[in-house]
């Protein structure tokens, strides 16, 4: 009677390796092995090659079939190239006969990269999608529609040269549906050249822009010299490679940009100035955008950001609108009816930044990402001098005396006055929650808080007393206004909401 050994398990079957090859996003020609073992103890007779699919993939391997010995392996090349359909989707079956067939499965897609330096500014948009639910109160219920934002970016090429002109046009005409790799010109940081080929990674500071394992990163010299790469790890001050790189580059400075695959949304524009220089422009949609997330602001206040960032850009007005929904029912004769459901009004405005590093840049996405459009409320304060101190107020005192401003009688209640900061002359910053006010003595409220400063204060001591409120972008699209690598400016709608 046979008994069952380890050489059942070992022989009397083929193996093939790998089975699949997944290409990824495939900006040059590539070259991957496969090695086939004929395990069976007498030779194997592979009858036909079958292709199906296998546009722009060359296989090093007889199509009429071929004959392996016993026990032999043999290694063939899959050679994928540029030259093809934009989906990789490609089936090599090899057809050893009694319904034995091998295959191996190569999918990926075929992208070009945009190679030619934007003009500034380059406008960059996020969008999320939020969906809001308004009690008649003003109370609202947010719901979150995307996990990402989508990203787009609109690119604006000046060609200098006729031959310049001429490479654009091709791409766009021989690439305009297809995926495109877009470098990420604003998160670019320069590294000095040379680099020769075989590098396997580089080392450059990558705290600042969206480099991701598995991603694609671009080292650009010029429209001529450079080379799209697929990152196999990231670190604080390296990115190493999949492959080596191919192309050999000069001295001088060589930049260092994420890549993002993108399709172009809309029609491509060709403007041609009467002075020669033609002029291309495209909105490319990012279609690989993740959502990033990071930690919370270093400021809290009762589980939500607090920004610190100050209000106006040098030379700026904010121009706020405070409103109160009311309906108003009029028929048109006699007098008007009007309901207020609310009893207290909000206040909305426009919220500029003028950001100058790479680093505020960097610190402003991770902010926005946080917020998800219209989804995450943050505190602010308004900056202003709201209130003024009247008296000393003890290391341990909750309570503290301002000027009359007829916060006892109008405004307390208020959802969205019921919060301070105080800051000092010395920087220092307190936020407390006004939990009681009555009217003291002539022109004065006294205010109860829900903590103490911890120290005794003076109204000399106190720069500003500041309302602060709880607030929402008013809006699921932010564009930002890259005017060069680490300087953008942006413009956001916010409005005030009830805790």
């Amino acid at each position: 009677m046979r008994t069952y050994s380890f050489a059942d398990d070992l022989y009397d079957k083929f193996y093939l390796n790998p089975t699949k090859i997944d290409v990824g996003n495939l900006t040059g020609t590539i070259t991957r092995e496969v090695e086939l073992w004929n395990a069976y103890r007498v030779p194997k007779v592979c009858q036909a090659v079958g292709k199906d699919g296998m546009d722009g993939i060359d296989v090093d391997v007889e199509e009429t079939g071929f004959t392996l010995g016993a026990l032999q392996s043999r290694t063939f090349n899959l050679t994928i190239q540029m030259d093809g359909p934009p989906i990789i989707e490609g089936h090599l079956d090899l057809d050893f006969g009694s319904a034995v067939v091998l295959t191996v499965v190569v999918v990926g897609r075929r992208i070009v990269a945009w190679v030619w330096l934007p003009k500034s500014p380059q406008n960059e948009l996020l969008e999320w999608l939020t969906d809001i639910i308004e009690a008649r109160d003003g109370s609202e219920q947010r719901a979150r529609l995307r996990n990402a934002p989508r990203q787009s970016w609109e690119v604006t090429v000046l060609a200098r040269t006729p031959m310049e002109s001429a490479a654009i046009e091709t791409a766009l005409y021989g690439w305009q549906g297809r995926s495109w790799a877009m470098p990420v010109w604003p998160e670019q940081v320069e590294m000095q050249g040379p680099l020769a080929v075989g590098a396997t990674g580089v080392n450059v500071d990558t705290t600042r822009a969206d480099h991701r394992p598995a991603g694609l990163v671009m080292l650009w010299q010029s429209p001529q010299v450079n080379e799209t790469l697929q990152v196999s790890g990231v670190s604080s001050g390296r990115l190493d490679f999949v492959l080596p790189t191919s192309v050999a580059f000069g001295p001088g400075p060589i930049l260092v940009m994420p890549v993002r695959t993108t399709r172009i949304v809309g029609a491509a524009r060709r403007d041609d100035h009467v002075s020669g220089p033609a002029e291309f422009g495209a909105r490319f949609l990012v279609v690989d955008n993740v959502e990033f997330v990071g930690d919370p602001a270093p400021v809290q206040y009762k589980g939500y950001d607090v920004l610190l960032d100050p209000l106006l850009a040098e030379g700026d007005m904010v121009q706020r609108q405070i409103e109160r929904p009311m309906t108003v029912l009029d028929y048109g004769v006699g007098t008007c009816t009007i309901d207020a459901p609310r009893t207290y009004s909000t206040a909305g405005y426009e919220m500029r930044w003028r950001l100058r590093t790479q680093a505020e840049v960097w610190a402003m996405r991770k902010w926005l990402h946080r917020r998800a459009g219209r989804v995450a409320p943050f505190w602010m304060p308004s900056w202003r001098g709201d209130l003024e101190l009247m008296a000393t107020v003890g290391a341990a005192e909750k309570s503290i005396r301002v000027r009359d401003v007829s916060f006892s009688r109008l405004l307390y209640g208020c959802p969205v006055r019921r919060h301070i900061m105080v800051e000092l002359t010395d920087g220092a910053q307190f936020f407390f929650e006004v939990l009681g006010a009555v009217t003291g003595n002539p022109g004065e409220d006294v205010l109860t808080i829900d903590g103490f400063i911890g120290r005794v204060t003076t109204p000399a001591d106190v720069r500003r007393i500041s309302w602060l409120s709880l607030h929402r972008l008013n809006t699921d699209a932010v564009q930002l206004q890259h005017d060069r690598a680490g300087v953008a400016r942006l413009a956001v709608p916010v409005k005030e909401i009830a805790q």
